[in-house]
């Protein structure tokens, strides 16, 4: 595990190999919320600790390089189906 010192810039990056405890917890997070789309951050605490700090339901979402789908064609496409379905009668 890395140790952040105070002179670490933020830095935004893929992470790939998310915790399944992590994943598990986001998803019991995101059914208990209600919410359809959304972003979850979190850091692991020094002692293991899995701390869910913001959760947002209109995620902030980031171009990254390596990701191989762009997050936001995906958000607008799931949002057009949505708006779609409530305006059948």
């Amino acid at each position: 595990m890395r140790t952040a010192r105070r002179t670490d810039a933020p830095k935004f990056a893929l992470y790939e190999d998310v915790p399944r405890a992590a994943v598990d917890t986001g998803k019991r997070l995101i059914t208990a919320g209600h919410l359809n789309v959304g972003g979850i951050e979190y850091l692991e605490a020094q002692d293991g600790r899995l701390v869910f700090y913001d959760i947002n339901a209109n995620s902030n979402l980031r171009r990254l390089a390596g990701l191989k789908f762009d997050p936001f064609d995906r958000v607008a496409t799931f949002l057009a189906a949505q708006v779609a379905l409530a305006t059948q009668s």
